[in-house]
């Protein structure tokens, strides 16, 4: 009897052996386009850990994408875990894609949500940096806390919301792309306005290390397909350092004694930034522009 008995529990843990899947983690890429473009849907897979630190990418699994339930195709993960799908324009807007690990792979993911944006090429834009700049946590803050304990600069919510009405706003950032899906849900927790994000990638030899250069080199790609970026907001020399090198109105957020770009605007507060602004639009500054 007690062999049997044996014979049956092995069986049970075998099997629950056999249908047992590694734990991944899965991430949308989002995307911009203007207008008639065609429009490329990307996601990046990789190996979940405990602990948020480096995660490797996860190549040749396959990753599905849908919008509204529709199925859009389907995509093989490369050598950096990102798959990716290129269709015809989507039609203008912002588009909300659901992305999901394929069924039978021996990964297991939570489904995550890409945006893409279509726009025409002529369409104002202001670049946003995360960190000290619209939240007021430190990146070792981000690593650590839940996004419940990781509060927004004052003010921060309702700028970004007063310049969604002026611009197309993007969020550009230095954090490691590992923290997608956190920073993507922390924007929603507080109500930013929804907008493509982009994240550095430590780990691609391509990327600049120099997070003002990353921010300068994004900044040039998308200038070969937009003509009308004027603003941006940072909290680092760097950030204003690759504005002022696109010839952005570049406002910085940080600390007040520092040295930045001759021509960055430094204010205190984002108070401050929405009244400097509203009494200097763009292209019409004052002679003092260096403190406010």
């Amino acid at each position: 009897m007690k062999t049997i008995i044996l014979i049956f529990a092995l069986s049970i843990t075998t099997s629950t052996m056999a249908k047992a899947k590694y734990g991944a983690i899965l991430q949308g890429i989002d995307t911009i386009h203007s207008t008639g473009q065609d429009v490329t849907l990307k996601a990046k897979l990789e190996r979940a850990k405990y602990f948020p630190t480096y995660r490797s990418d996860i190549p040749g699994e396959v990753v599905e994408f849908f919008l509204k339930e529709k199925y859009l195709g389907a995509a093989l993960t490369d050598g950096d875990g990102v798959g990716s799908l290129t269709l015809s324009s989507l039609g203008k807007g912002l588009h909300e894609i659901e992305v999901k690990l394929i069924q039978g792979s021996e990964f297991k993911s939570k489904p995550a949500n890409v945006l893409v944006l279509v726009i025409d090429k002529n369409t104002p834009i202001a670049i946003s940096d995360i960190d000290h700049t619209i939240s007021d946590a430190s990146a070792f803050q981000v690593l650590l806390r839940p996004n419940h304990k990781l509060p927004p600069l004052k003010k921060a919510v309702q700028g970004i919301k007063y310049f969604s009405g002026l611009f197309q706003i993007i969020y550009l950032t230095a954090r490691d792309d590992m923290f997608i899906n956190k920073t993507k849900n922390w924007l929603a927790m507080y109500n930013f306005v929804k907008a493509p994000s982009f994240f550095w990638d430590f780990a691609n030899r391509d990327v600049p290390n120099d997070h003002g250069d990353f921010k300068s080199w994004i900044i040039t790609k998308l200038k070969d397909n937009f003509n009308n970026i004027q603003i941006a907001f940072g909290d680092k020399p760097h950030d204003i350092r690759a504005y002022r090198d696109h010839g952005l109105r570049s406002y910085y957020l940080g600390k007040q004694d520092a040295e930045i770009h001759k021509d960055g605007i430094k204010v205190k507060s984002w108070t401050k930034l929405l009244e400097h602004f509203k009494s200097n639009p763009i292209g019409s500054l004052s002679s003092d522009l260096n403190s406010f």
